[in-house]
């Protein structure tokens, strides 16, 4: 596993047949102030005429491992997080097409 990714510590390999990288749970949480969470506010503000809902969510995700190791991750998306990996698992046309709104400023907002 060292060899694969030195820096995984608290993490395995487990799976059946496949082998996938899971964390024990790295808890992750970023302020309002961090520069990810500002331009996601900021891109939301500009494209959908009102900033994101912001909210910790108790749940393991893989921006966890990225704060973990120093890459300031927040987690956003068109679906809605109660319903994650349950048979309602889903997201609104709507709704995608307004997180691809947020998404589309952000990388613009940046790259200029």
């Amino acid at each position: 596993m060292a060899r694969l990714c030195p820096s995984c510590k608290g993490f395995s390999l487990v799976g059946g047949g496949r082998s996938r990288l899971l964390a024990s749970y790295v808890l992750s949480l970023v302020t309002t102030d961090s520069p990810i969470v500002k331009a996601i506010l900021r891109a939301s503000e500009v494209m959908l005429g009102k900033p994101a809902e912001t909210y910790y969510s108790p749940s393991a995700f893989d921006q966890g491992y990225l704060n973990h190791v120093g890459i300031a991750t927040a987690n956003f998306g068109a679906g809605e997080h109660q319903y994650a990996h349950t048979d309602y698992d889903m997201a609104s046309v709507e709704r995608t097409a307004d997180a691809a709104r947020v998404y589309a400023f952000m990388m613009l907002d940046y790259l200029t």
